[in-house]
């Protein structure tokens, strides 16, 4: 009589022995994309070989882990990724996204499928980045992007691990700020009398503003009477579309800032002028010829005219912002006050920026000690007392300011 076979229990797999080994398959949950119970197969050269492998899976099942269907792909998955981000992220945050998906993630791995991710297809999707000639940054925030997703890939339980996390994030390369001499800055100012928008960029080269923060600019938020404006929406360009956020970037972005004489004078000025125009009840302190919103490129192009016009380097509207902060850290100010004034989420974003500019202070410092130290001058001692008296008033400048204020140039 013919000897029995055990029979398995049902969920333990079918074994099969094939021409170069040995596989089995066992059902895991079912597909959170498709409804349909996935069947999962592993191989190996001896039984015992698969036997192991089929216990991982079976601990998978267990533990609740679901597996993608074997169709799903990466595009599939950063495409569910960015429906997700639709609620959670500003227009202007979600079209950034989607450029960066549509030209750098998908082209390169969106054919391959999750399951099959390997932390070395990322390795050569961002070395194609670099032969391409992008940036460190843009490198950065391309995996970011991919990471993110992956993460939430594990969460929905679609896979095991982050293919990410096998792979160094890329180093950005240290940005390149160009900024204008206060020589320079003069220079612009005097370049612009006679243009409509004339106070826009007095205010930019005065206050530090973003770009959006300043067409985001409404009367309502203008306090001539007292000499200060309230920043507390901005106007963002999201793939040509123009959205007008009650939020700014950050909540320290929200400040109250003192208007300098200059910049005060301006903005009376042009708030005759758009009264002349007719537009005495545009919401905008910037406004077009029919009363709407300025937008970017129209601001960029007429910058761009008058650096020319100037005969002074091109710099970006963003380069503006960081002329501000340079000046003011050249000139000694605290990195609170600096901070306060351009809306930076804390002061290491400010050293983080502006550090670089405080090395003449510091080697008139170290030459003040050493003239101290050596008796050489005892007047130093009084100014290096002046000078540390500067940083111990600066919280107190800080308060006084609350946001800071630009200073005439």
């Amino acid at each position: 009589m013919a000897k029995k076979t055990k029979r398995r229990k049902s969920g333990d797999g079918t074994f099969q022995k094939t021409a170069t080994g040995w596989r089995a398959g066992i059902w895991m949950c079912k597909d959170p994309i498709t409804g349909k119970r996935v069947r999962k197969w592993v191989r190996g050269d001896t039984q015992k070989e698969v036997q192991e492998k089929l216990q991982a899976l079976r601990q998978m099942r267990l533990d609740g882990t679901t597996v993608a269907s074997s169709g799903f792909t990466v595009a599939d998955l950063m495409r569910r990724w960015l429906r997700k981000k639709e609620q959670q992220v500003r227009p202007n945050t979600l079209a950034s996204y989607r450029q960066k998906m549509d030209r750098h993630i998908i082209p390169h791995l969106g054919e391959i499928k999750l399951l099959d991710l390997h932390p070395l297809q990322i390795e050569t999707m961002l070395d194609r980045l670099v032969a391409l000639g992008h940036s460190g940054r843009q490198r950065q925030y391309v995996f970011s992007l991919l990471k993110q997703a992956l993460k939430q890939a594990v969460k929905w339980r679609l896979i095991n691990y982050n293919a990410c996390d096998a792979v160094d994030t890329p180093t950005p390369n240290p940005p390149t700020r160009n900024t204008l001499t206060a020589d320079q800055v003069r220079q612009y100012l005097a370049a612009i009398e006679g243009e409509r928008n004339a106070a826009l960029y007095i205010l930019l080269t005065q206050t530090g503003l973003r770009i959006s923060e300043a067409l985001g600019l409404q009367w309502d938020c203008v306090d001539l009477r007292n000499g200060f404006i309230t920043i507390r929406r901005s106007l963002v360009d999201a793939d040509g579309e123009y959205y007008l956020q009650d939020a700014t970037k950050t909540k320290s972005s929200c400040r109250r800032i003192k208007l300098s004489a200059l910049a005060e004078n301006a903005l009376d000025d042009h708030g005759a002028l758009m009264q002349s125009e007719g537009h005495k009840n545009a919401p905008w302190v910037f406004c077009s010829l029919d009363a709407g919103h300025l937008v970017r490129r129209t601001v960029l192009r007429d910058h761009k005219r008058i650096l020319k016009s100037a005969g002074l380097p091109e710099i970006t509207l963003h380069e503006l912002r960081h002329t501000v902060g340079t000046l003011l850290a050249e000139w000694g100010h605290h990195p609170k006050t600096i901070a306060d004034l351009l809306g930076h989420s804390t002061t290491q974003v400010t050293n983080d920026f502006y550090t670089h500019t405080s090395e003449g202070i510091h080697a008139r410092a170290v030459e003040q000690l050493a003239e101290v130290i050596s008796n050489k001058n005892e007047s130093c001692g009084s100014n290096l007392d002046q000078a540390g008296g500067v940083h111990r008033q600066a919280s107190q400048e800080s308060e006084s300011h609350k946001t800071g204020a630009g200073s005439e140039l």
